[in-house]
């Protein structure tokens, strides 16, 4: 039998990779933050998934799953962690609430290292390279290269994600572990639907002609949307394959995706002035070449 575990499978690119990945043949563990999902998901998913209850904030839970796990393998390692636990806190970093900034890294950047550290020993690492260790699966985001406006929280959480991958991936070559990360584009996935409902909290203020402009957008992106069933397939492959990418971007128009990153900073923003549209005062939209 071959282990993976996958954290934040309630919903979204979670569950589709959990299912996914037992269509292969996997016996996938998936961490949910109550036992009523995780029974719920254990009738959905069968016997090849176990439930853990944990939320990715919280050691003791953590280290309470890490002992049900080692229990279950045995002598053996997971095949892989996946970190996929997240949240996407959206608005203006000028009302944003205190606890909100807290939870976007609390849960992005610092629960994947709590939910990493604890299951290290699983795949491999404190002991003699072995010939078949576990890898590390960080799901990141397109928004770790390019931040737009009002979702800098996220972006941030992710630039810091995609350091973290760096720094793990160089650590653990001593264990031959490999530290893999896949960065998605817009992905029709429940997060975005929940961001859309807060981003009517700012309904009222100053920046509310701004959110209404922006909500037309993400409608746009969403219908552009890739399938989250591409992640789980890039997931599966970052497995299997002997010699993996370090990074997997998941992006349909590459082309948008490398011209942004090349143009310069004062072109980009021109670019995003523009289609927020005469939102933005005449000044701050001259071109700026």
């Amino acid at each position: 039998m071959r282990y993976v575990l996958i954290t934040g499978v309630s919903s979204g690119i979670g569950l589709v990779s959990a299912q996914y990945l037992i269509g292969k043949g996997y016996f996938v563990f998936g961490s949910v933050r109550s036992e009523k999902r995780g029974n719920e998901l254990r009738g959905q998913l069968g016997p090849n998934f176990h439930p853990l209850v944990f939320d990715v904030r919280d050691l003791e839970g953590i280290h309470r799953s890490l002992a049900e796990v080692s229990a279950i393998v045995k002598n053996n390692l997971l095949v892989a962690l996946v970190n996929n636990a997240g949240i996407a806190v959206s608005g203006p970093i000028e009302l944003i609430d205190q606890q909100e900034i807290k939870d976007q890294f609390d849960v992005n950047v610092v629960g994947l290292l709590n939910t990493t550290r604890a299951f290290l020993p699983l795949l491999g690492a404190g002991r003699e390279p072995i010939k078949n260790p576990g890898r590390i699966i960080n799901i990141s985001s397109i928004a770790s290269s390019f931040t737009f406006p009002f979702q800098t929280l996220y972006a941030a959480s992710k630039h810091a994600v995609e350091s973290i991958n760096d720094g793990l991936r160089r650590e653990l070559s001593l264990y031959g572990i490999k530290v893999i990360s896949i960065r998605p584009g817009p992905i029709k996935s429940e997060i975005w639907q929940k961001q859309m409902k807060e981003d009517k909290l700012y309904q009222g203020t100053v920046y509310a002609p701004i959110f209404e402009k922006k909500l037309d957008l993400v409608k746009s992106k969403e219908a552009g949307a890739s399938p989250t069933e591409l992640v789980a397939k890039v997931i599966h492959q970052a497995i299997e394959l002997p010699k993996p990418k370090l990074k997997y971007l998941i992006y349909k128009n590459h082309f948008l995706y490398y011209f942004s990153r090349m143009i310069p900073d004062r072109w980009a923003d021109y670019l995003i002035y523009r289609q927020m549209g005469k939102i933005i005062s005449a000044k701050t939209t001259e071109a700026p070449w």
